[in-house]
This record gives C-alpha cells, structure tokens and sequence, in this order.
C-alpha cells in the first residue's frame, strides 16, 4: 500500500465504535525507514502518512497526507482533502484541495468536480485551478469500472493549455493478495509501475514492484511481509534504482503499514491505486486529480 497519514488514521484507531468510527468507510496509515547505498556511501530516507474515508449519509470527506525526509536534506509534504455531497444515491458534487511543499517550495491546487455512479462504473469530470498567477485550468475526464468486485480499472484524461495527458489506474484486492498498476503519459513523459503482494498464508506474504520513469529511472524491488494483526503488516525490502548515465542505488527498506475499507469517490480511489503501484513515490507522483 501506499504511505499517506498517521496524523489522520492513528486517532481514527482509538474511536472504537463511536459514531464517528461507524462512518468511516477507509482508513490507512504507514511508515517507512530506507536505507540508501551507492559507491561506498549510505542515506537514509523516511517515509510517514495515511488516509481516511468518512462518509455520513449524503456527506462524504476524504482526506491524506504523506511526509517523505531525504538525508535530512530533502523534505516534502502532500495534502489531499475533498468533501462531497450526493445529491442523489448515484451522483456526487465536490469541492477539495491538493498542496505540496518541497524544501519551502509550495503549490496549492483547488478542485471542484462532480461523479455519477452506475452498478459496477462510475464517470466524472474535475476542475483543477493551481494558485499561481497565470496558470491555466486543468480539466479532468474520468471513468472507472470493477471487472469484478476485487478488480477496478479506471481512465483519466487531463487537458491543460492545449496539452493532453492520460492516466490509467488498475486495483486488484483480494484481502492478503493485492497488485496495482498506474501508466501516465503527458507532454512526452511516460510512466509506467507495477507493484503487488502475494498472501502465503499463515500471516506471510511476498511482494515485487517495478516502476520505470520515462526510461530515465528504474525502480525494482522484492519484499517479504508478516501480518501483526488484521489488515496490520511489517514488511522487508530490498531493491535497486538505476538511472540513465548514473550509479546505481541499493534500496534496503522497511515498513510498517495498514489498510482497511474502500473510499466512497473514484476519484479517490484511482489515486490511491496510482501511489500503491508507485510504493513510497506515490505521494509525488499520484495526486493527479
């Protein structure tokens, strides 16, 4: 899973069966510590985040965040929140906003959007307005649907300034086993990743990832993981990044993680399947709303 906000779900955990507790429909939280090794010399990179998904009635809030800490050198900190209405049982208006700061460089984009859902799909159309003087509207069109009640597939196409860009994000959930797959094009960059984790039973699994950044970077990585409590998982990793032109990086890794639930929007889930394909990367890469 992806690390998005201890700050959101580690007080959701103490609720119990308050009303509150009973309205959340997702909740996840993570973090992370890696070490980096490349020509005899070591970095560390720390990871911290989670998400939650609280709907009452017509009313539904969605919410995350991720801190990433490079060497204490490089830090970068992503917000999500989005609050929405249906105004009837299928169709749902929001408003929300994204914002990431990296190192005092901060952007903020406000969105406003709404989603019709019908049996196993759901469409929508988002308006993105980044806070920066000049900066031309991004609009959104999007599509989803379960091939199966484990399996969502979606689509996403974005135009901005005349440029048009295209997201597609795959979720295959089968409790212990679960894979995502994200690829993005836009303005000639292409990203293509792929990560999963298969459940061996007797609180074990095994897990893989790949990503490739416009064949600049390459990520892959292989894990092994032991279920704590339900849904709650430690998890071991070793990989390598190789970059074009570069040295290579030995990524050695651990994490703690947990996910319970489903998010009420598409929109929301699409972006949550992008940054679980894209692992500790996702909170950079996946806020593409």
């Amino acid at each position: 899973m992806t690390i998005k906000a201890t700050t959101l779900a580690l007080p959701i955990l103490a609720l119990g069966t308050s009303a509150l507790a009973q309205g959340i429909e997702y909740q996840s939280f993570g973090a992370g510590y890696s070490n980096l090794s490349t020509g005899g010399s070591d970095g560390s990179l720390f990871s911290l985040g989670g998400g939650l998904d609280y709907r009452s009635g017509g009313f539904v809030f969605n919410g995350s965040t991720g801190y990433l800490d490079l060497e204490d050198d490089i830090t970068l900190t992503a917000l999500d929140m989005r609050a929405g209405y249906f105004i009837v049982p299928q169709a749902a208006v929001y408003v929300g906003l994204d914002y990431i700061d990296v190192e005092g460089f901060d952007l903020t984009i406000y969105n406003i959007g709404g989603e019709y859902q019908f049996g196993p799909g759901a469409v929508g159309i988002n308006l993105s307005e980044p806070d920066v003087s000049g900066a031309e509207t991004i609009t959104t069109v999007y599509g989803g649907y379960s091939v199966m009640p484990q399996l969502e597939m979606s689509l996403a196409i974005t135009e901005v300034d005349g440029e048009t860009g295209a997201t597609f994000a795959s979720d295959f959930d089968l409790g212990g086993s679960e894979f995502a797959a994200t690829y993005m094009t836009s303005d000639g960059i292409d990203i293509f990743a792929v990560n999963g984790n298969y459940d061996l039973g007797n609180n074990f699994r095994v897990g893989g990832g790949y990503a490739d950044f416009d064949g600049d970077v390459d990520l892959v990585s292989v894990s092994g993981g032991y279920e704590m409590r339900n849904d709650m998982w430690l998890d071991v990793s070793y990989g390598q990044a190789s970059f074009s032109g570069g040295p290579d990086i030995d990524v050695l890794g651990f994490a703690l993680s947990f996910e319970t639930g489903r998010e009420s929007l598409l929109v929301d889930r699409a972006s949550t399947a992008q940054a679980d394909a894209l692992g500790v990367l996702g909170d950079v890469f996946a806020p593409m709303r």
